[in-house]
């Protein structure tokens, strides 16, 4: 449930994103994209990174609880990375942004099952 809801609120913001701009102009002064385009895809990476070592972790945590609080932290961190590839495209970047954070929080979930 709680992958769910992580994934329906990534595509939900996208959806919004996708609306907004449609009857929204984008602003004159747009921040510097290429720099937080960069940011983007090293977040996208380091979340996928960061979900290989909670992975090891898991695997090797005896108990059930701690578990799954190392598993919400590595979804949430896979979270954070389509979110802000929405927030790319919300500032008026490019949509590649938003599929390659959509990318790495599917590839965080694919690295970090829920069951043993």
């Amino acid at each position: 449930m709680i992958r769910l809801a992580l994934v329906a609120g990534v595509l939900l913001f996208g959806a919004t994103i996708a609306i907004l701009q449609r009857t929204v102009p984008p602003h004159a002064a747009a921040p510097n994209l290429d720099v937080i385009g960069y940011a983007q895809g090293a977040m996208a990476v380091m979340s996928v990174v960061v979900a290989m070592v909670l992975r090891g972790r898991v695997a090797a945590e005896p108990d059930a609880a701690r578990r799954a609080g190392l598993l919400i932290i590595a979804w949430a961190v896979g979270e954070s990375s389509g979110l802000f590839g929405g927030v790319v495209v919300f500032l008026g970047g490019a949509w590649m942004s938003y599929a390659i954070g959509v990318a790495a929080m599917l590839l965080v979930f694919a690295l970090t099952p829920v069951r043993r």
